[in-house]
């Protein structure tokens, strides 16, 4: 999937975060066709979802002839709905899908800048997804690297399975921002 959607962000001109292929009108080129078709339920939709539709339509109008391909290509219409949504938010610092920072989310895949991470979720099919670049392989961020982000000290002992030690850190909270809001909070108190 990952490779699919690396395909389409070199190829599309102008692209644009999202790109729903269920709300873009595939195969629809009448623009009163495209407002009216139920499947779409672009008049139903409130003016926020119209902004972000908009884009998938627009790029898919643009560049009709490569998308069409590429659909059948990595029968993309046939996926499953969380594949069918792509969100750049890598802007122009990345070069590729393999430099950002990946989430398969509920609303579909997001690529970020690498300079941050996303909050950390607590099921594991939400970890961020890494390029490895020892073993030219996309992975999941281990426990130990997401405990890091969260400032557990190196030592701090985890669960053997991993799907613990993910729900237990996406329920955590960052131990050093913890530790300086504390602090803070008390200072606050002995003013009082």
């Amino acid at each position: 999937m990952l490779k699919a959607w690396e395909e389409f962000r070199k190829n599309v001109k102008g692209l644009q975060s999202p790109f729903w292929i269920h709300k873009a009108g595939i195969g629809i080129y009448d623009e009163t066709q495209y407002l009216n078709d139920p499947t779409i339920g672009y008049q139903n939709m409130p003016d926020w979802k119209k902004i972000l539709v908009d884009k998938s339509r627009k790029m898919y109008v643009n560049n009709h002839e490569f998308i069409d391909k590429w659909l059948i290509k990595y029968n993309m219409q046939d996926r499953i709905m969380l594949h069918k949504k792509f969100e750049w938010n890598a802007g122009n610092d990345c070069k590729s899908i393999k430099e950002g920072i990946i989430q398969i989310r509920q609303s579909g895949v997001r690529v970020k800048r690498p300079n941050y991470f996303p909050s950390l979720v607590a099921m594991n099919n939400n970890t961020p997804i890494v390029w490895d670049k020892q073993f030219k392989h996309f992975r999941l961020l281990t426990p130990k690297e997401e405990a890091k982000l969260q400032s557990f000290d190196p030592d701090y002992q985890f669960s053997d399975i991993d799907s613990v030690s993910y729900r237990q850190l996406g329920n955590s909270v960052n131990v050093r921002l913890l530790e300086l809001f504390t602090i803070e909070l008390f200072k606050f108190g002995k003013k009082m």
